[in-house]
């Protein structure tokens, strides 16, 4: 049976479930479409987005298996290289696999703060989370930031609903997520 990472009610919230999800599908919709008119309206530039996607291109010019991409570490490289073969963009496909996992980040930053913290907190860090300047404008560049977000706050919260469901599977997906954070920034070890 799956788990739904939405609605981890109790008995006396079950009532405003139609109205939560409501909000959960309102404030995720409000999260892509900030996140897509920026795309529109930006250019890949801040941080290290220019150099990501210069090494990707060269890498995907003279492909050969590939451990170490200058001072960072592979996994964002080979999926941006990944995207990149298949829509045959490099810049297209770097931006765009922040700007996917940007907008995927979204309801686990719901599921998160709902299994820690409650419901009313959940729709509130959401909410800042959508609205959050810096992440709407990583989520449009070729940077590490916004897939490794993606990979930790997914991982914590799928860590968490596991911890109350005792559901194994989430427990293996939330390790294999902290895993695949820690494949892009070395950071992620220490969670």
């Amino acid at each position: 049976m799956a788990t739904d990472l939405t609605t981890t009610a109790t008995q006396a919230e079950s009532g405003t479930l139609p109205n939560i999800r409501k909000t959960y599908i309102a404030l995720i919709s409000a999260g892509a479409v900030l996140r897509i008119i920026s795309y529109f309206l930006s250019q890949n530039a801040g941080g290290d987005a220019l150099a990501r996607a210069r090494l990707t291109a060269n890498w995907l010019q003279n492909f050969h298996l590939e451990f170490h991409f200058d001072v960072w570490l592979p996994l964002h490289f080979w999926m941006m290289a990944a995207l990149s073969s298949v829509l045959g963009n490099v810049e297209l496909s770097c931006r765009l696999l922040s700007l996917v996992l940007g907008i995927a980040s979204i309801p686990f930053v719901w599921a998160l703060t709902r299994e820690v913290s409650g419901r009313g907190p959940a729709i509130f860090s959401t909410i800042l989370f959508v609205f959050y300047s810096v992440h709407i404008s990583y989520s449009v560049t070729s940077s590490c930031d916004v897939p490794y977000l993606f990979f930790v706050v997914a991982g914590m919260a799928l860590f968490f609903t596991a911890r109350r469901t005792d559901n194994v599977l989430l427990l293996v997906l939330g390790g294999l997520s902290l895993t695949l954070g820690a494949g892009i920034r070395y950071e992620a070890w220490i969670i």
